[in-house]
């Protein structure tokens, strides 16, 4: 798996929790993980620092606690693409479209440029990735959490420490590369206090 990241957990935080996985195609539900010619390759975006209270206004806006992104944050930082840094050991930069972090991605592994890769394949590409803007473009989403249990989980890491490093995964895949899967990873920082 390749790997692109900027820091790991920062120094307030030890603890990494997945809360999310979405995904462009519906996977695979087999108990065993049976693709395993599947090669992923992954970017990591720079960790965003919120309250526990913004995480909930984001992630859990409704009534019951379950999970549902609040639409008015679309465009903001915490889960559109283009507002997305990445940092590598030379610099940090914005993505802004995911298009072309797929496409490279397809580069490096099929060791071929674009101008390889057939016309119409890289059409469509473009436009189905130019489509997803944020978070709440995507469909389907995996969350098996309600905000009650994730505060259940939190309370055992504030003992600890006062924050959390969340994870929230956008695994995408595309049928003209059923090998090849492109994971891009949300880094959310969640104070306690």
């Amino acid at each position: 798996m390749e790997n692109i990241y900027n820091d790991s957990l920062t120094s307030e935080s030890n603890y990494l929790f997945n809360f999310g996985i979405c995904y462009n195609k519906l996977p695979n539900n087999d108990l065993l993980k049976t693709e395993t010619s599947v090669r992923s390759h992954e970017y990591h975006f720079k960790p965003h620092k919120l309250s526990l209270e913004q995480f909930k206004n984001i992630f859990y806006s409704d009534e019951y606690g379950i999970y549902h992104i609040n639409e008015v944050y679309k465009d903001s930082e915490f889960i559109n693409f283009s507002k997305q840094l990445i940092q590598d050991t030379d610099s940090t930069y914005n993505i802004f479209n995911i298009n072309q972090y797929v496409i490279s991605a397809y580069e490096n592994f099929l060791n071929v440029t674009r101008d390889n890769i057939n016309s119409i394949t890289v059409m469509n590409l473009n436009k189905e990735l130019l489509k997803i803007k944020s978070l709440c473009d995507i469909c389907h989403i995996e969350v098996h959490h309600t905000f009650k249990e994730l505060e259940h989980i939190f309370s055992n890491y504030s003992n600890l420490n006062n924050s959390i490093q969340l994870n929230f995964k956008f695994i995408y895949k595309n049928d003209a590369f059923k090998d090849i899967e492109i994971v891009f990873n949300f880094y959310y920082d969640v104070e306690f206090n």
